[in-house]
C-alpha cells in the first residue's frame, strides 16, 4: 500500500488526519472510514501497546488509510518496533537538535540511508513480502519530528536540513512552556518562534504539522494559509464526547418543543 499522505505533502497538498487516543482499533478503524488520508496513534501519551497498535494499523489500512504513530521517544526500539508492527510513518516528540532527527534517520530508515533491520513483522505480511517491504520502505516511511522545545527552534534550520525528515510538528503548549510562558500559546514570542519553524520548512521544501482541535473554519483557514499541510484534526474521545453531547442536547431540546405543544 502507497504512503498516500507522504504523497500528498510532496505535493504541496494537505494530509489531514485524525488522533487516536483511546487504543481502541475499532475506534482508528471508524475514524480511517470517515475519510482521513492518516491516523496517529498517541503511543507517546496513551496507553498503546506494540501489539495493540498493530491492530490499529491493520484495521485502519482496511479502509485505505495511512496509520502512522506518535512514539514514546527517538530511541532506535521505539520507532523501529513500531514501523515492524505496521505503521507507515512516525512523529517522533521532542526533537532538539540536528543529532536528535539523525538518530531518528537511523532508526526509521533501512541502510544505506539508516540502520534500520529486516524482519518478518506485520510489516510485510510477516515476511512474505519482505524483500519489496524494505525496497520501498524508505521512500514509503513518513518521518516527522516534534517542534516543542526553545532549543529545537533555535536549531530547526540544521534538523530540518536532514536527509530522511519529511517535516516538523509543532508542540504548541510544549513550546510555550519551553520559552517560560506556561501554555500561552498565543504570547508573540511563542507565535514568533512557530512562524519561524514553518518557514525554515518552507525554505527545505519539508511539510509543516499542526494539531487543530476545535471544529472551525476560521482556525483552519488560518493554519492552512499558512502553510500547514500536516494538519491533525482533533482526536477520538473528542469526537465521541461531542457527537454524544450534541445528540443528547438534540434530545432535550425535541423534548422540550413537545412540552410547549
Amino acid at each position: 500500500m502507497a504512503n498516500k499522505a507522504k504523497e500528498l505533502l510532496k505535493q504541496g497538498k494537505l494530509a489531514l488526519g485524525g488522533w487516536e487516543s483511546l487504543n481502541n482499533a475499532g475506534a482508528a478503524e471508524v475514524m480511517a472510514r470517515a475519510g482521513f488520508d492518516w491516523v496517529a496513534a498517541d503511543v507517546e501519551h496513551a496507553a498503546h501497546s506494540v501489539q495493540d497498535f498493530a491492530y490499529m494499523a491493520t484495521a485502519v489500512k482496511a479502509q485505505g488509510c495511512v496509520p502512522l504513530a506518535r512514539v514514546f521517544d527517538k530511541n532506535m526500539r521505539s520507532i523501529r518496533r513500531i514501523l515492524d508492527a505496521g505503521a507507515m510513518g512516525v512523529i517522533v516528540p521532542m526533537i532538539r537538535t540536528a543529532e536528535d532527527a539523525r538518530e531518528v534517520v537511523r532508526a526509521a530508515k533501512f541502510p544505506p540511508l539508516g540502520a534500520r533491520g529486516a524482519g518478518a513483522g506485520p510489516f510485510c505480511g510477516y515476511g512474505i513480502t519482505l524483500d519489496e517491504s524494505v525496497r520501498s520502505g524508505n521512500d514509503d516511511t513518513l518521518v516527522m519530528v516534534m517542534v516543542e522545545t526553545k532549543e529545537a527552534v533555535e536549531n530547526i534550520d540544521e534538523i530540518m536540513s536532514i536527509d530522511g525528515i519529511d517535516g516538523m510538528f509543532l508542540g504548541p503548549f510544549d513550546l510555550s512552556c519551553s520559552y517560560g510562558f506556561g501554555g500561552d500559546i498565543t504570547n508573540p514570542v511563542v507565535a514568533d518562534a512557530m512562524v519561524k519553524a514553518r518557514e525554515v520548512c518552507r525554505k527545505y521544501g519539508k511539510a509543516a504539522g499542526m494539531h487543530v482541535i476545535p471544529n472551525d473554519t476560521a482556525i483552519l483557514s488560518d493554519a492552512i494559509e499558512k502553510g500547514f499541510t500536516f494538519l491533525a484534526l482533533s482526536f477520538d474521545s473528542n469526537f465521541i464526547y461531542l457527537g454524544s453531547k450534541g445528540m443528547l442536547e438534540t434530545a432535550r431540546r425535541a423534548a422540550e418543543n413537545l412540552k410547549g405543544q
